[in-house]
């Protein structure tokens, strides 16, 4: 999979770096907090993962417009996580908002929004609904 000790080393700089910026860099710490937290994501550091997410998310809907794709990216990530611990509500809440987000941004082709579509469908099959989970994934 990759060196992502050295990954996470590499971007927890940048954060440093970016944060040390003076002026309005709200758009690359969320950039930065993002990446972090896929690459603690992927050690299986959850807790700490979604923390950054969080701040990203935050970040993200503070400097951006709403339709801008980029405030999706930290929902997906969070419902991936919610997903890997059975947490389906919650994933299901995260992977809506990141749909809604994609749905005014992005063409219906395009694999995010594909992306988004799986998360909410698998979170609503783990809810035992079925059939609103299949229409999703088989779109």
């Amino acid at each position: 999979m990759g060196d992502l000790e050295g990954a996470e080393e590499l971007h927890r700089r940048i954060l440093t770096i970016w944060r040390g910026k003076s002026g309005n860099r709200g758009k690359e710490i969320a950039d930065a907090l993002q990446n972090l937290a896929v690459v603690l994501k992927d050690q299986d550091r959850l807790a700490e993962a979604e923390e950054h997410l969080q701040e990203a998310k935050h970040r993200y809907d503070s400097v951006l417009p709403e339709d801008h794709f980029r405030r999706a990216f930290p929902r997906l990530t969070l419902a991936a996580i919610h997903l890997d611990q059975g947490e389906y509500v919650a994933a299901e809440e995260v992977a809506r908002e990141a749909a809604d987000v994609l749905s005014r941004s992005l063409p219906p082709s395009s694999y995010v929004r594909a992306a988004a579509g799986c998360r909410l469908g698998r979170a609503e099959a783990g809810q035992g609904r079925y059939s609103e989970a299949r229409s999703l994934l088989e779109e």
